[in-house]
């Protein structure tokens, strides 16, 4: 491994957006993920030129209006984009997306809840102390390793000082039981953090108490009073301490001004008789008798509340609560089903364990979670409907429910990340479907409630390595969490002789380095040996069945995943799998994926191949650009071509025709040979930063201003035209308006620049460079591309066939039972499945490309409407639809055409994705139809053209985004009342004089608008849903 220069380190601001890039990427990666090359020359008419008279003040004109236009999608791409990093957001302290730990556990309590958490800490005296720091060895924190060769395990130490409230921090551990909404500071006045220091209280070192007549005594004495220290896990000296809890005399007798619930007193000696002795061991036969029968009767229910450290705590902050205060409140899409005849409840997932029917449909409601007036039932879940601008709050909840000790919770499905709550009653159970607006809401929610009905809080991560067949057990000590409290703004960055070494988030770094130490010690093992080299950078991500999910640079985040997807999903650790930058071709050579290309080009054919329009020659100058294996374009005054330092985006143009060769490569992130970007540890670090951010928000908008796109992959061949086919009328148009000389009209190296697009169906695109040399490049890139993306799709597409065969053949199942896997329960287990990582790959999050994904899809916006083939394109903050053909307006028969038109953007910021079973409201029941050749399922077999057959019922392909409607519409008078309420700010001056006559406002508790999504299979539908739901988690990490 590269050794860092020595003193040659590099702090950058975590907010920055290469602080963000280098997370994920390596510098080589990003440098060549970053590039685009700009063909040809910028015409006068975009320059606006003021020799072209009236082209010029219609082409300012035309600007401008595009401007307006899309400066409310401008803003949502730029939002996305600058959210991923947190760049000019909020300044929230502490990692990640979220603020670190602190702002997953904001109460308006914290204060009063300290107090309580402090006061059952009073763990230890200073004579305790120094008896269990000198008995007490840890080992509960040791690696323990499993695999086909001996290993040893990999131990961690934890502290065991003693709490003092000035010197320590709080303990994240604890933290986690705060409920997370509403802001709560992590520190005091003084500036120190409050709470309590439990590295040395484990959850499992915890001895319980027994029950007997002295019990309660003994629980209230180590609950609520600080009269005894608590010793864990120290040699009992005594019998009398076998129960963990040591009483001090000299404690004792300490005046106290709360009232004493029990007296202690010292313990005095019994002279017994031999009756008494007869006596007393008759009445412990009976009594034991007795209590082992309780004990059985009880199922372990009183083992479990008996003596738990997190459920006395919950307890002392239930206290801290008024009966009805809001914990916690999210806006979510909810689904209500009910189940007959269930005895016991149990988790309700995708594969429902029982028959249900829908009691009510998807709506959108305002989920409110109070504290109940039971500590049976600690928890009450309302429903509201209320209207987003009313401040009624004494509205009745449409639903509501008590969460209670029987309740269930769990993921209903793994890919959407929509929550169920299984809810008993008399005669069935009532599920709760609820789908928050992202998966960090879910993660919180579905962990909080989890914690409070008793769910096991560990702390345990078990990594396993594929490829090697190793699996490693890490236990993070409390020294580790604390350190993911602390907040540092600053990302470290380390030169190596080659690239760099970047400082992850604390326990994501710590578990990172015990597992590469661990493998470092097993270097003599041949497997260790070639794993090390062949990963250079690895990364941890979970796995269900074939499907990954990378894990986010975010300790809380990663911390709360592995307790809420341990069961269903194997965590692993993993090379960083971004899409593969180089194809084998048929002949057996490497290809590296070609920079992507743009440029101003005269498009001489119209949308039907015909150069003549209105009994006219075709011509219109458009912006072409690439962008993985598609070809944008749109009207060239919405074009914006890539310039040094963006002074394009500036409106700089002067001189900028002499700064750009007729060939210019941009690339915001230049690398030397040793793979470390120029600019990174210069003083004007900001600024290039800046203009790198602007750089990939400009090729994002451009794919949102696209009037049209031309698949590369369906691109039969690129050929030139003699300049003699041209036409005078075009070859004049090109002189006038690209160069304002209509005299060049002679010069051939300027009209001998025609080129043409052959596509499958035989249409063919007509276009124009400005000049011979400049078409001659358009045609060598782009035989580049077509030949590159290709080869490209088509290994794609044999790695998912490999990865399907091969999970068939490990796991003994066909290909119905692998293509309907959500629905099955004996095979969903994730660790004998094989994975594809380049498919369920990185580059989403890491945001290495404009184009997070792309394919073709089936849509229908209604549910009676028929499925209609549509091209995606998912991009940052929107999803965009282009159609594949059009029809004749008369006959509706089929037009040939070469281009794929724009034909619907959808904004995802505002929406919700949920996918499988769940869509089966939004489709057409084909229950009734009978298939002989496949009696007993819903769905045949299908096979495409390039080889792909699977056998997915309906619900399994299919995904839905939901938007809320504006239905309702508010008045003068409401308006003004919610305006006037407003005192708070002040800006709100100008809406309070004037808050307007009627405005529509977005309901709740009613039907929205749902568009329904059909992939070719599982698997697509899966990545399309884990894209967008990403896409969409970049809108939450500022909310």
């Amino acid at each position: 491994m590269a050794s860092p220069y020595q003193d040659d380190i590099v702090n950058i601001p975590k907010s920055s957006f290469t602080a963000f890039r280098l997370t994920y990427q390596n510098p080589k990666l990003l440098s060549d993920t970053s590039k685009c090359i700009l063909l040809g020359s910028i015409p006068n008419l975009w320059l606006s030129d003021n020799k072209l008279g009236f082209f010029t003040g219609a082409t300012n004109h035309a600007k401008s209006k595009v401007k307006k236009r899309f400066k409310s999608a401008v803003g949502t791409v730029n939002k996305s984009i600058r959210s991923s990093s947190g760049y000019k957001m909020n300044n929230n302290c502490g990692e990640g997306p979220e603020g670190g730990f602190n702002l997953f556990f904001r109460g308006a309590k914290r204060n009063d809840i300290n107090k309580i958490v402090n006061e059952i800490a009073l763990e230890q005296d200073r004579e305790t102390e120094e008896i269990s720091n000198a008995n007490y060895e840890s080992n509960d924190d040791a690696g323990v390793l499993s695999g086909d060769f001996d290993t040893t395990a990999a131990s961690s130490e934890s502290s065991l000082g003693y709490y003092d409230p000035v010197t320590e921090v709080s303990s994240p551990v604890k933290s986690f039981f705060y409920p997370a909404k509403f802001d709560m500071k992590s520190q005091d006045g003084n500036g120190d953090f409050s709470g309590f220091n439990t590295e040395n209280l484990e959850m499992d070192d915890i001895v319980d108490l027994q029950t007997s007549e002295y019990s309660d005594a003994r629980r209230e004495s180590v609950v609520s009073t600080g009269e005894s220290t608590i010793v864990f896990n120290a040699p009992a000296a005594e019998e009398g301490s076998r129960l963990g809890v040591t009483f001090d005399p000299s404690v004792t007798t300490k005046t106290s001004s709360r009232k004493k619930k029990v007296e202690i007193a010292i313990p005095a000696p019994y002279e017994m008789t031999t009756e008494d002795l007869l006596k007393a061991e008759k009445e412990n036969h009976r009594f034991r008798k007795k209590f082992k029968h309780f004990a059985k009767g009880s199922r372990k229910v009183a083992k479990s509340k008996g003596n738990d450290l997190r459920s006395r705590i919950y307890s002392n902050i239930w206290k801290s609560y008024e009966v009805g205060e809001i914990m916690r409140m999210d806006k979510m899409l909810v689904l209500i089903k009910y189940a007959y005849n269930v005895s016991n409840a149990t988790g309700f997932g995708e594969n429902e364990p029982c028959d249900s029917r829908v009691y009510e449909r998807w709506k959108e409601y305002i989920v409110v979670l109070r504290k109940a007036e039971n500590i049976e039932a600690p928890l009450a879940v309302q429903l509201y409907d209320i209207r987003a601008t009313t401040n009624d709050t004494k509205t009745k909840p449409a639903f509501s429910f008590k969460i209670t000790y029987a309740v269930r919770s769990r993921f209903y499905s793994g890919v959407d990340k929509s929550i169920s709550l299984c809810v008993p009653k008399e005669n069935g159970a009532m599920i709760y479907i609820m789908k928050p607006s992202n998966q960090f809401t879910s993660f919180r929610w579905l962990h909080f409630i989890s914690q409070f009905i008793r769910h096991q809080f560990d702390r345990t991560f078990r990594v396993a390595i594929p490829g090697l067949k190793l699996s490693l057990i890490l236990r993070v000590p409390e020294s580790e969490l604390i350190k993911s409290l602390q907040s540092d703004n600053v990302l470290e960055v380390r030169r190596l002789e080659k690239g760099y070494k970047i400082e992850y988030s604390n326990m994501i770094q710590y578990l990172k380095d015990a597992v590469l130490t661990e493998l470092e010690r097993k270097k003599d093992f041949p497997e260790v040996a070639d794993w090390l080299m062949k990963n250079p950078d690895p990364w941890f991500c979970f796995k269900q069945y074939d499907r990954l999910e990378w894990v986010v640079n975010n300790s809380a985040i990663f911390f709360i995943q592995n307790q809420l997807l341990s069961r269903s999903f194997q965590l692993e650790f993993r090379n960083k799998a971004h899409h593969e930058r180089y194809t084998r071709m048929e002949q057996g050579d490497y290809m590296t994926e070609p920079t992507p290309i743009e440029g101003f080009l005269s498009r001489l054919t119209n949308t039907y191949g015909s150069e003549r329009s209105m009994l006219k020659s075709f011509h219109k100058i458009s912006y072409f650009y690439s962008a993985d294996d598609i070809l944008f374009f749109t009207k060239f005054f919405r074009g914006t071509p890539p310039s040094p330092n963006n002074a394009l985006l500036k409106d700089d143009t002067d001189g900028i025709l002499d700064k750009l060769p007729p060939v210019y490569e941009h690339n915001p992130f230049p690398i030397n040979s040793n793979e470390h970007i120029s600019w990174l540890n210069k003083d004007n670090f900001e600024l290039h930063d800046q203009n790198a951010i602007q750089e990939l928000e400009r090729r994002a908008q451009q794919i949102i201003k696209a009037e049209a796109l031309i698949d590369i992959c369906l691109i039969v061949e690129v050929r030139a035209i003699p300049y003699q086919n041209s036409r005078k009328a075009q070859n004049l148009l090109l002189c006038l308006l690209w160069y304002s000389a209509p005299e060049l009209v002679h010069d051939v190296s300027i009209v001998d620049s025609l080129f043409e697009i052959e596509m499958q169906n035989g249409s063919i695109v007509k276009l124009q460079a400005p000049s011979r040399i400049i078409r001659d490049e358009w045609i060598t890139r782009l035989t580049e591309l077509r030949d590159y993306w290709v080869s490209r799709r088509s290994n794609d597409l044999n790695g998912l066939i490999c990865t399907r065969l091969q999970n068939e053949k490990d796991l003994k199942i066909n290909e119905y039972v692998d293509s309907n896997i959500t629905q099955e329960n004996d095979v969903m287990g994730p660790h004998m499945a094989h994975a594809d990582s380049n498919m369920f790959n990185i580059n989403c999050i890491a945001m290495s490309s404009c184009v997070l994904m792309s394919g073709y899809l089936y849509q229908k916006s209604k549910k009676h409407s028929n499925f209609s083939q549509y091209f995606t394109v998912l991009c940052p903050g929107f999803l965009v639809l282009f159609t594949l053909y059009k029809r004749s307006k008369r006959t509706g028969t089929w037009k040939q055409s070469p281009y794929f038109q724009h034909y619907l953007t959808i904004p995802i910021s505002d929406c919700y994705v949920y996918s499988g079973q769940t869509t089966t409201l939004d489709l057409l029941s084909d229950e009734q139809d009978f298939h002989a050749g496949n009696p007993g399922q819903h769905s045949l077999p299908r096979i495409y053209s390039d080889g792909w057959k699977s056998s997915e019922e309906e619900p399994v392909r299919c995904f839905t985004l939901w938007f809320g409607k504006k239905r309702g519409i508010i008045g003068k008078d409401r308006a003004a009342e919610k305006y006037s309420n407003s005192k708070e700010n002040e800006a709100n001056t100008s809406s309070q004089k004037n808050p307007g006559l009627i405005r529509m406002i977005k309901r709740l508790g009613v039907t929205g608008k749902s568009i329904v999504f059909m992939a070719r299979s599982r698997q697509e539908r899966e990545i399309w849903v884990q894209r967008i739901a990403t896409e969409i988690d970049r809108f939450a990490k500022n909310e």
